[in-house]
């Protein structure tokens, strides 16, 4: 089963207009900081700067429609990983998978360690009722990317 991590795409989204409702802010990453970039899908680099903005992750016409916080470095180009290329920023966390059809519904929902990702991918993707997975870090719970089948 191929499939694809798939980044935020950053030039869609209209950072001052969210500042202006007080949904974003944007400041200098810190070198203790361990930011996760949700478009890149690398960590952010110190002295960079990044949005941290309200963002609607899962925006469907279900009861598992979600939206939360994630960080965005400013500038950043949506990144796309394939196949077996683990995205930096998932490669060092622990994770939580959750698997939803084709209506948004969420199907099925685990854990899995950052040096093993594909495994869980592949097992859910083979059940044809799912048609996309959300990755989010396991201990804030925020989202982290989008997982498609190619």
């Amino acid at each position: 089963m191929s499939f694809r991590f798939v980044g935020i795409d950053a030039q869609s989204i209209d950072f001052d207009h969210l500042a202006g409702r007080g949904l974003a802010t944007r400041f200098p990453v810190t070198p203790e900081a361990n930011l996760p970039c949700r478009a890149t899908l690398n960590d952010a680099e110190p002295g960079s700067p990044v949005w941290l903005v309200h963002f609607r992750h899962h925006a469907v016409a279900s009861p598992y429609r979600a939206a939360g916080p994630i960080f965005i470095t400013q500038g950043a180009t949506r990144g796309i990983y394939r196949h077996g290329e683990v995205p930096p920023s998932l490669a060092k966390r622990s994770l939580a998978l959750r698997a939803f059809d084709a209506a948004g519904f969420l199907t099925v929902a685990t854990l899995c360690q950052r040096h093993d990702v594909a495994t869980p991918i592949e097992t859910l993707l083979e059940d044809a009722r799912i048609d996309y997975l959300h990755f989010h870090y396991a201990a804030p719970g925020c989202f982290a990317c989008r997982v498609e089948r190619e």
